[in-house]
This record gives C-alpha cells, sequence and structure tokens, in this order.
C-alpha cells in the first residue's frame, strides 16, 4: 500500500493511533473506500470477511452431510438373527444383598433378566 503522505500512513497505520486534525481533514476529503485504505481497515475487513466465509461454508457443508436419522432410520430393523446373552448376575451360594423385607438381590436381577427377555422377544 503506498500513500502519498507517508508521514500520516505511519503515524495512523503503524503506530495504531488515531489520527490527529490534521489528518481528520484530509481523510474528510476522501472517499469511504479510500480513507479505510488509508487507515489501513482494509486489510483486516477482507481478512474477517474471508474468515466469516470459509465458517459459513463448513456450516453449510456440516449441515448438509450430516443429517439426524429419519424415524425409520433410528427404529432400525428386527433382532431376527442377533444371539444376546443376558448374565442375570449372582447364583449359587453367593446371594448378594439382602433387603429390610428379606428380598435377596439374586432374586431381584433374575427378575430384571426376564424382563429384558421379553423386551429383546417383542
Amino acid at each position: 500500500m503506498i500513500m502519498e503522505d507517508s508521514r500520516v500512513y505511519l503515524y495512523a497505520v503503524e503506530k495504531r493511533r488515531s489520527p490527529g486534525p490534521r489528518d481528520r481533514r484530509k481523510i474528510a476529503g476522501m472517499k469511504i473506500k479510500d480513507a479505510c485504505s488509508f487507515l489501513g481497515l482494509v486489510e483486516r475487513r477482507r481478512g474477517m470477511r474471508l474468515m466469516a466465509l470459509v465458517l459459513a461454508l463448513l456450516l453449510c457443508l456440516s449441515l448438509c452431510l450430516f443429517t439426524p436419522p429419519t424415524v425409520e432410520e433410528a427404529h432400525g430393523g428386527s433382532l431376527s438373527g442377533w444371539k444376546f446373552c443376558v448374565d442375570a448376575g449372582h447364583g449359587g451360594s453367593e446371594t448378594g444383598a439382602v433387603g429390610p423385607t428379606g428380598l435377596q438381590e439374586k432374586d431381584i436381577n433374575l427378575k430384571v433378566a426376564f424382563m429384558l427377555k421379553s423386551l429383546l422377544e417383542a
């Protein structure tokens, strides 16, 4: 970027200070595009625009590629052909915890395993 008045350019851009009264009068006579270029704002805006464009494209691409599954896909197919092994846990001499009413943990585990079996077969 070549400027006519290098003194003002150094003052306004390289030292990152706002322009003084003389500089403001000079900028006031310029077109907006020239004034932004004079103050070094054009390069920053181009970089921000490019970054915003790239982020917007990435967002659109991710929305196009990764759509949520439909209801049919979410429920899937049947479980025919699959084999499941449900281990109810405690057995033999190990009964697990005993509740205040005398209910044993092994009985609850077995009941839950049979409920799961009926749900899987449905």
